[in-house]
């Protein structure tokens, strides 16, 4: 490795070799598992913090395999600990990721003590604050910098990492890559730059530091400041598959109610969204059930999907939504202000927002609407389209029966990558529907 490069990572990104074994004391242990080792901490500043979040990464050391859990504790300057409790349970050969902000933690030097135990042990070692296998104590000397001026954006598409910055912008950057399991660098730029593509696809599927150095403009310093981004090449080729059978559970999916007042239960809605057999079917599916009192009943279910499913911050897809519903209503039906089958309708629809029901107006007005525009029984609104209602295909009688659905929406995830999916009844059947949904797939064009 380069020598430059070298003195960097052990002196300026803190980049800490494994500690030698802690002296006997209430925060220390004699030795600690080689199997289960905190290798080493990077921290997301050097000696000036260049991240408002306060994040860095844990790394065990290579050679265990398995679930682990993380703590992290903060040591006061007369020895007081206090912890944000155990992370839940992680690949241990995944790099994790810390948030210190919720640390009251001061200007200068501050000590950390990272923790970590196997999920499926108690731990070899214990404190007032759980057991655990191994640890590792650090130190941040934390002089905030404001980072708001730092106009960069980092955007995955078809293998390629898009870094890039308004070029009317104060500050220029100077980039390299780090594959923190090799210990390898790789200088993506020779010099200070505002825009910069990193073809991902050519380097093996693993994680990565993307070391950000920056500067003023105009100056004539080697850098300002640095900022490290975990880059994980793995989601470019490996994404989760949106495809949901519900065979098992409801993986996932949450359901809820609109349109009904929130005095709901005393005026026996009889509401329920469940993981349930269906009736006759030899499958299972996500119940929606409930009494419209209100002729106006709207009943849903909906999914957050984010970057692990191959979705960007801020970038437009086009989404196929394809479900399976499961109904008992004979077409031709009539019933209290309109049909049990052609009046209750299916809608779906996708958000950057998460779909919820909130309460609005006082006292006997006082109802549950949704938060998206989700339009009015037959009609479409700006966030979920009418595509079907609940009528069987071609059966008589009051048996379930499969019906299928598909519906082509527009979608522009938000800043973090993530979008919603919304599939929803809305009834004006003044009566009791109970539907289910089987099975849903969601396909990115």
């Amino acid at each position: 490795m380069n020598k430059k490069l070298k003195k960097f990572i052990t002196a300026n990104i803190a980049l800490l070799t494994c500690f030698s074994i802690f002296n006997h004391s209430v925060y220390g242990v004699f030795a600690v598992d080689n199997q289960l080792k905190i290798e080493r901490v990077l921290l997301n500043q050097g000696p000036i913090t260049t991240a408002e979040e306060m994040e860095f990464f844990i790394d065990l050391e290579e050679g265990y395999e398995g679930k682990v859990e993380y703590q992290l504790l903060y040591k006061t300057a007369e020895g007081s600990l206090t912890t944000n409790g155990w992370s839940s349970s992680i690949d241990a050969d995944e790099m994790f990721k810390v948030n210190m902000k919720e640390f009251d933690f001061k200007t200068g030097e501050n000590t950390f003590i990272a923790r970590v135990k196997k999920s499926d042990g108690n731990g070899k070692y214990s404190s007032e604050f759980g057991a655990y296998d191994a640890q590792k104590e650090f130190t941040v000397n934390y002089n905030p910098v404001n980072k708001g001026d730092l106009d960069y954006s980092i955007k995955m598409n078809d293998g390629t990492l898009h870094f890039s910055s308004d070029s009317e912008g104060s500050k220029v950057y100077k980039l390299f890559l780090y594959n923190y399991k090799t210990d390898e660098w790789i200088i993506l730029t020779d010099d200070y730059v505002t825009q910069f593509d990193i073809p991902l696809s050519t380097y093996e599927d693993d994680q990565y530091i993307l070391d950000i150095w920056y500067k003023d403009k105009d100056s004539n310093k080697k850098y300002d400041g640095w900022i490290l981004e975990l880059v994980d090449n793995n989601k470019i080729t490996e994404t989760k598959e949106m495809k949901y059978s519900f065979e098992n559970d409801t993986m996932g999916w949450e359901g809820g109610f609109a349109d009904l007042p929130i005095n709901y239960v005393e005026s026996d809605y009889s509401v329920e969204f469940k993981h349930s057999n269906i009736p006759g079917l030899d499958c299972n599916g996500l119940m929606l059930t409930g009494n419209n009192h209100s002729d106006d009943l709207f009943m849903y279910v909906t999914k957050k999907l984010g970057t692990e499913y191959g979705l960007e911050p801020n970038t437009t897809y086009n989404m196929e939504i394809k479900f399976d519903l499961a109904t008992n209503v004979p077409g031709g039906m009539m019933g209290i202000g309109g049909s049990p089958g052609s009046s209750v309708y299916v809608k779906a629809g996708m958000t950057n927002i998460a779909p919820e029901a909130k309460i609005v107006g006082e006292g006997s007005n006082a109802y549950y609407r949704m938060n998206i525009d989700t339009g009015a029984q037959a009609n479409s609104g700006k966030d979920m389209t009418a595509i079907g209602n609940v009528e069987k295909i071609d059966s008589i009688d009051d048996s379930f029966q499969l019906k299928p659905f598909q519906h082509t929406v527009e979608i522009t995830t938000n800043e973090n990558g993530e979008a919603y999916v919304i599939i929803g009844i809305d009834s004006g059947f003044e009566g009791i529907s109970e539907l289910y949904i089987t099975n849903i797939e969601i396909i990115k064009k």
